[in-house]
């Protein structure tokens, strides 16, 4: 009886696990850089290259969670939706998604654009992802000095 049992609940995760096409995943990580957080760094000190102001951890989750990170298909599919994370501190992101064409951009965290012009700002990128795929995104945010 515990055989059969077995044998049934096996069967039962196989056939699922077919119809799920779990390679059709990839990932999308990266990090948003928003500076210059301060002036120049005085002579003779070594800053953190994380963090070459010192600002407090609090500081920076501040600063980052202004902004948000959103991964929207470039074409319309079922299997692929939009995705949002807002920032910490770090500014790291990393979304899971189907395999496909998206857009990956930083937006305030109210959802509207970033209007500030700035040559540096890197805001928008597009991408491909294959199945099993790991894409590195880096988004720059120029931020006044104050």
């Amino acid at each position: 009886m515990k055989t059969k049992l077995l044998f049934v609940v096996l069967s039962f995760f196989f056939l699922n696990c077919e119809q799920l096409d779990i390679n059709a995943f990839g990932i999308v990580k990266g990090k948003l850089t928003v500076g210059p957080l301060c002036g120049t760094i005085p002579a003779g000190t070594e800053p953190n290259r994380d963090n070459p102001c010192g600002l407090s951890d609090v500081e920076l989750n501040v600063l980052y969670s202004e902004y948000k990170v959103v991964v929207s298909p470039t074409k319309n599919t079922e299997k692929a939706t939009t995705q949002e994370k807002m920032l910490d501190k770090t500014g790291a992101f990393s979304f899971e998604i189907p395999s496909g064409e998206y857009k990956v951009q930083v937006l305030k965290k109210d959802g509207s654009a970033i209007l500030e012009a700035s040559e540096k700002n890197i805001l928008t990128k597009t991408i491909s992802l294959s199945q099993n795929q790991v894409v590195e995104v880096s988004l720059f945010v120029e931020k006044n000095i104050k």
